[in-house]
């Protein structure tokens, strides 16, 4: 699933953030940054969910037919 990708991509979104901040003028934006990675990870984590899900409803499917 796609959303998966995105937990690997949490650390670069971190940096570019922290630029980007930085650029604004804000300082003291590490809170900022981390909720940046934690919402990457979390995007990861909820297409982990969504996977499972889909699996477990395909086998569901199956063992209906088969019966």
């Amino acid at each position: 699933m796609r959303w998966q990708a995105y937990s690997g991509h949490g650390a670069k979104a971190g940096w570019d953030s922290e630029q980007s901040l930085g650029q604004a003028g804000l300082s003291g934006c590490g809170p900022l940054v981390n909720r940046v990675v934690e919402i990457y990870g979390l995007m990861g984590s909820i297409g982990e969910q969504l996977a499972l899900a889909r699996a477990a409803e395909q086998d569901a499917q199956r063992h209906r037919l088969a019966a």
